[in-house]
């Protein structure tokens, strides 16, 4: 199995603002491209929705999304915003973005909480040690690129753990473990309409 020259030195999973910006520039990021490809090769055209017409907390997420989708690997940053697309699913469960972008969020937070626990068991020189972050958050991944077309109907516990990780859990592992387990169902999540605005919000623009 490939071993990089040099580990990364990832931030905490709570650090928004300053994710682990070496985990996608190093050689086991370009691993997990090739093991993983959620990254679409070819960008959706979708028509350009009539914005005021919408939820303006949706509507910004869907740009935030987006945005994070079209960045380089090599920029792609786990953004507050992000974090509240995130942790709005987790507390709603309603699904309406493109799941091929949703997906790559979903993947970028598995690996950054990944690559948290590898740094907690090289710290305490726990054996055996992955040789990388992708070892550990491998299972996960290929459960999540099973979903091809839609989410798992556990999406909303899925995010409730990736944006609260230590919240329910003690242990990173044990989070890894209730990921993998949110991702090895078969039912999935059907795609809602984008809520509209209500008459407070159309006021207000």
């Amino acid at each position: 199995m490939y071993q990089p020259d040099q580990e990364p030195n990832h931030n905490n999973t709570t650090n928004l603002q300053q994710p682990p910006p070496s985990t996608f520039t190093t050689p086991p990021m370009n691993h997990f491209q090739q093991v993983n490809p959620f990254v679409s090769q070819q960008q959706q055209q979708q028509e350009p929705l009539d914005e005021d017409k919408y939820e303006p907390f949706y509507i910004h997420a869907l740009k935030s999304l987006e945005a994070f989708h079209r960045l380089p690997q090599s920029e792609k940053v786990y953004t507050k915003d992000l974090d509240d697309l995130l942790r709005r699913l987790g507390e709603t469960g309603y699904f309406c973005y493109p799941w091929t972008q949703l997906r790559e969020l979903i993947a970028f937070r598995i690996y950054m909480i990944a690559s948290d626990l590898y740094d907690e068991l090289i710290q305490s020189n726990a054996l055996p040690t992955p040789s990388n972050p992708l070892a550990i958050a491998q299972k996960a991944l290929s459960y999540l690129q099973g979903f091809t077309q839609s989410p798992p109907f556990t999406l909303q516990r899925l995010c409730e753990i990736l944006v609260e990780p230590l919240l329910h859990f003690k242990k990173l592992s044990t989070v890894m473990v209730m990921i993998e387990r949110c991702l090895k169902v078969n039912s999935i999540t059907p795609l809602q309409s984008i809520p509209l605005a209500s008459s407070d919000s159309m006021d207000d623009s």
